[in-house]
C-alpha cells in the first residue's frame, strides 16, 4: 500500500520513471485486486504521458482487464489521442462513438475534441469537423487559434470562400498558423 501511494504522489508529480519502477515492486509484491487494478490504471496512464504514439495497447489491454473500471472513459479518451499521434485517424472517428467528452477532465475533453474534428478533416469529413470545431469553440478557449485556422479551413475545402477568407483571415494573427493562412488567402 505504501508503495502504491508513493507511486500515485509521483504520478501526480510527473515523475513517471521512478513512478513506473515502483509500481512494477508493486505488481510484484501480491498485491490485492484493488491494487493491481490501480498499479495497472497508473501503468496504462505513465504509458501514455511517456509515449503516446505507441500507448494504445498498454490502454487496450488495460480495458480488456477492466471492462467495468470507472475510469474507462478516460482511458477510451487517451486511446483515441494515441491514435490520432499514430495518424490513425479513422480509429479515432469511430471510437470517438465510445467516449463522453463531458465525462473527462477540461484538457482532455479539449483534446479529445479538436483530435476528432482534425480527423474527420483529415479524412474529408468537412462539414461534420466543422461541427466540432464549433463545440469546441463554444466549451473552451484553450484552443482558439487551431479553432479560427480550421474552421477556415473547412470552409475552404467546402468552397464557402467568404467564410473561409473571413477565418484565414482572423488567423493571420496566429503565429503557428501566418503561414498556412496567407497561403490559403492567396488562394481564395
Amino acid at each position: 500500500e505504501k508503495l502504491l501511494h508513493k507511486a500515485r504522489l509521483l504520478y501526480n508529480e510527473c515523475s513517471f520513471d521512478v513512478a513506473k519502477k515502483l509500481l512494477d515492486e508493486v505488481q510484484h509484491s501480491n498485491p490485492t485486486h484493488m491494487q493491481q487494478h490501480e498499479a495497472d490504471a497508473l501503468l496504462a496512464l505513465i504509458a501514455y504521458h511517456c509515449d503516446p504514439l505507441s500507448a494504445a495497447g498498454v490502454i487496450e489491454e488495460y480495458l480488456r482487464r477492466y471492462p467495468d473500471a470507472p475510469e474507462q472513459n478516460r482511458m477510451k479518451a487517451l486511446v483515441l489521442l494515441s491514435y490520432y499521434a499514430q495518424g490513425n485517424y479513422a480509429k479515432v472517428i469511430t471510437g470517438m462513438q465510445e467516449v463522453e467528452p463531458d465525462g473527462l477532465n477540461d484538457k482532455e475533453r479539449d483534446d479529445v475534441i479538436l483530435a476528432y474534428a482534425l480527423s474527420m478533416i483529415k479524412e474529408g469529413q468537412y462539414e461534420a469537423a466543422s461541427v466540432q470545431l464549433d463545440i469546441l469553440k463554444l466549451i473552451s478557449d484553450s484552443y482558439d487559434d487551431e479553432v479560427v485556422f480550421y474552421t477556415a479551413y473547412t470552409a475552404y475545402m467546402d468552397k464557402r470562400y467568404d467564410a473561409a477568407e473571413e477565418g484565414f483571415t482572423q488567423a493571420l494573427n496566429a503565429t503557428k498558423y501566418h503561414r498556412q493562412s496567407r497561403y490559403y488567402l492567396a488562394e481564395i
